[in-house]
Order: structure tokens, then sequence, then C-alpha cells
């Protein structure tokens, strides 16, 4: 074979492994944004987007409890009668007492604006869902659609502004 036909042929077939590892490429992009696609809503947590928050709410509505209690664990870089864990008592829609678990003393029901009943625990996740918050994750009790646990992170580039709150105990009254 000439030296002249050898080059073409090696040519060729430089092109064609060039061509193989172009639609390699491609493919793997593509294949990697479907996941991506897919995935999104399931990383970022039972909340992932706006209207993921409306089924358990719209669940909870429809039960018609407007009395109920639950023990609440708030989280957060704020005061210390905040973050300790506390039972909420509603009564006809109503809170009727808060109270702090580990001593059974009354809490200042000012400090837990937002988390006192379960509409404010929807209106705080839907307000701090409207921020576009970089971690996002609810959880949500399946028989009352109650928020029974939030982690968000508005921002990662600012401290101290991460909102978490857990639900336990939650039953009706």
């Amino acid at each position: 074979m000439s030296t002249v036909l050898q080059d073409q042929v090696m040519a060729n077939g430089r092109n064609h492994s060039w061509k193989t590892i172009v639609l390699a490429l491609l493919l793997i992009g593509v294949a990697a944004l479907a996941v991506w696609q897919f995935a999104l809503p399931a990383l970022r947590g039972s909340g992932g987007t706006a209207g993921d928050n409306l089924a358990p709410q719209a669940l909870w509505e429809s039960q018609g409890v407007d009395s109920y209690q639950y023990d609440l664990q708030v989280s957060c870089f704020c005061i210390f009668e905040l973050v300790r864990p506390v039972r909420v008592v509603v009564e006809n829609g109503e809170v009727s007492s808060i109270t702090y678990l580990d001593d059974n003393t009354t809490a200042d029901p000012a400090l837990f604006e937002g988390y006192a009943t379960v509409e404010q625990l929807f209106a705080r996740l839907t307000a701090v869902q409207a921020e576009n918050p970089v971690k996002f994750d609810v959880t949500y009790d399946e028989t009352f659609g109650v928020p029974l646990s939030a982690n968000i992170d508005i921002s990662e580039t600012m401290a101290d502004e991460e909102v978490r709150f857990t639900v336990t105990n939650f039953e009706t009254r």
C-alpha cells in the first residue's frame, strides 16, 4: 500500500473516531439533561416546586380539623426560648396553649408566630418557597397533610437564614 493511501486510511480512521467521540458526548449530555430534569424535584425534596405544597395543604383543608395538638422543635440561630421543644394546642382553630416540654412552663405565643398552627406552617412554607431557596426539603403526614419537617436554605451565600422545624406527636382533639 502506498504511503499516500496509508495516510488517507489513517486520516479516515481518525475522522471516524472523532465523530464517534462527538456522538458519544452528545448522547451523554442528553442523558444527563434528562436525568437532571427528572431527578431535580426529588433532590429538592417533596416541596420542590410551588405547586407541591398544594396537595398536602388541600388534604389538610379537606379534613376540617380545627382542634389538635403537636410537639414542635424549631432549629435556628436564634434565642433559646424559640429552639426549646414545645407542645402546641389548638382549639377551634385558635392557639389555646404553647408549653415547653422540658418543664411544662408556658411559652410566649409571640415567639412562635408562623409555627403555632398548621395553617401558619403552610403559610411559612409558601412564603419561604417564594424566595426560591437553594434547598427546600419538606415532608408531610400522609393522613392529614400536616408538614412534619422542613429543612430550607434560602441562599448558600448567606449565614443563619435557614428555616428548620419538626412536628411530632400530631393528634386531633
